[in-house]
């Protein structure tokens, strides 16, 4: 009955209106001047990635982070 984001920002029973994800999203590019550009949220999955394996440096971690099937993807 919960939903895991609500309108507080916690777990709760009031669902985010539509588009407010992107709205966040769209705040903090604007923020840090990033206005001009073509950013999704999915943008930030490599920089995460990337920043994974530098503090760990274990490719197997990744693959199962990235959920892929095999090293090559």
């Amino acid at each position: 009955t919960y939903y895991v984001f609500s309108k507080s920002g916690h777990p709760g029973s009031d669902p985010v209106p539509e588009k407010w994800f992107y709205k966040k999203f769209r705040a903090v590019l604007t923020v840090l001047g990033m206005t001009k550009g073509n950013y999704s949220q999915y943008s930030w999955k490599p920089t995460g990635v990337i920043a994974l394996y530098e503090a760990t440096k274990d490719v197997k971690l990744i693959q199962r982070q990235c959920r892929h099937k095999d090293l090559q993807s």
